[in-house]
């Protein structure tokens, strides 16, 4: 699994830092305002995903707008829908577990 994901042509980049040699944590993403709405953000974090899931990898992050984006409550939903859950002892930390059925020789669940 890489340590940034980057999509030069819409200027979209995703930070990762490992945490364990099963976890990493997603310190930051980012997106040209001009590409923005656009899918592009969800197209390169929709590859982190299926990388953690091919790499059987766990994904956490802070939910922490800066202003410049998507809301709170958006960006919850953006995380929800690719499968993070809350940390219950944070008001901001989520938690992705990978998906066995995306791991290529493991059976689902």
């Amino acid at each position: 699994m890489k340590n940034v994901y980057v999509d030069g042509e819409h200027w979209t980049t995703v930070n990762l830092m490992p945490l364990y040699s099963h976890a990493y944590m997603i310190t930051s993403w980012e997106i040209n305002r001009k590409y923005r709405g656009q899918g592009w953000a969800s197209k390169i974090f929709d590859r982190v995903c299926a990388d953690a899931d091919k790499f059987n990898k766990i994904l956490m992050l802070s939910v922490e707008p800066d202003g410049t984006g998507l809301d709170s409550d958006a960006l919850e939903a953006f995380y929800r829908r690719r499968g993070f859950i809350h940390i219950e002892e944070s008001e901001t930390g989520m938690v992705r577990y990978p998906k066995r059925e995306n791991v290529p020789g493991q059976p689902a669940a």
